[in-house]
């Protein structure tokens, strides 16, 4: 039973490969792109061993331009036509995220460009590559994997988001995964108080008085019966009681770090800025 339900799988991809045909001036589709790509990656296999068994002096293949002017004519067109990104593992990529928001009154489909990196890159199936996805900030239980005939949601890295970390400097306002010892997944609004060579200093402050923070420290109390200092363990070094609000500083969080993320990643309450406020906890830490 299972052979034949693999048989049968193998006919049916066959069967898709063969009707997906090129028009001229049209875009390769995504299923042709990774059939030229494995292509190409015979054509850089066949011609390395040839060179390695005798024939003209052993250079190295990087690009589709490098095998183009090396290969017999008629596998120029494939080439030509190929010059398309794909990803490989390691690789930052843009991923269009779909998922259902399911509410009081309606379920509806969402669709959101995030920023995420290639884990690995299997073969489920013996014609059909898989790539594993993580999205950068989000837990490993996010992570999803896609076929290569799904590749119109994989895009270059920026193509569909904004590369806003190189930007970061002081008073720049982002999310911060508040790092505890209980496991829980925290997200709070930072504010950059100084970026040393991709090294951030950030402060989160809490509003004591705010129905919701009140909420949260009858949380903590309840359920790991500790303080809310004790809770912020880890990178934070300098809580302060400042205007009924207690502020937590964190050093030397790498620019790079899924510990952060682009407002409205997580947050989707946008919340007012005083930085009036912000420069003031700022001064009395020391850092204008």
């Amino acid at each position: 039973m299972i052979y034949y339900f693999f048989f049968k799988l193998q006919i049916t991809l066959q069967i898709m490969s063969d009707k997906i045909k090129l028009t001229p001036g049209d875009e390769l589709n995504n299923y042709e792109k990774f059939k030229n790509r494995q292509s190409l990656d015979y054509i850089r296999q066949e011609y390395n061993l040839n060179l390695s068994k005798g024939g003209p002096k052993l250079v190295s293949i990087n690009s589709a331009v490098d095998i183009a002017v090396s290969v017999p004519e008629g596998v120029y067109n494939i080439i030509a036509n190929f010059l398309a990104w794909l990803p490989r593992k390691g690789d930052r990529v843009d991923v269009l995220d779909i998922f259902t928001m399911i509410g009081i009154r309606s379920i509806k489909e969402e669709k959101i460009w995030r920023p995420a990196r290639v884990l690995e890159i299997t073969k489920p199936f013996s014609n059909l590559q898989a790539f594993k996805i993580h999205y950068e900030s989000w837990g490993p239980r996010y992570d999803t994997i896609l076929t290569a005939v799904k590749l119109d949601r994989i895009q270059p890295p920026f193509k569909k988001t904004p590369n806003w970390r190189p930007s970061i400097k002081r008073g720049y306002h982002l999310e911060f995964l508040v790092p505890n010892n209980f496991g829980e997944r925290y997200w709070r609004v930072g504010v950059i108080l100084k970026n040393e060579l991709g090294k951030l200093d950030l402060m989160t402050v809490e509003g004591l008085d705010s129905p919701y923070t009140k909420k949260r420290i009858r949380h903590i109390k309840s359920e790991f019966n500790v303080t809310l200092d004790e809770y912020y363990t880890g990178y934070s070094n300098s809580p302060t009681l400042i205007n009924g609000s207690k502020v937590y500083l964190f050093k030397n969080i790498d620019i790079n770090s899924e510990m952060i993320a682009l407002r409205g990643t997580h947050l989707k309450k946008k919340i007012k800025e005083d930085k009036d406020c912000v420069n003031k906890i700022a001064r009395r830490l020391g850092y204008f």
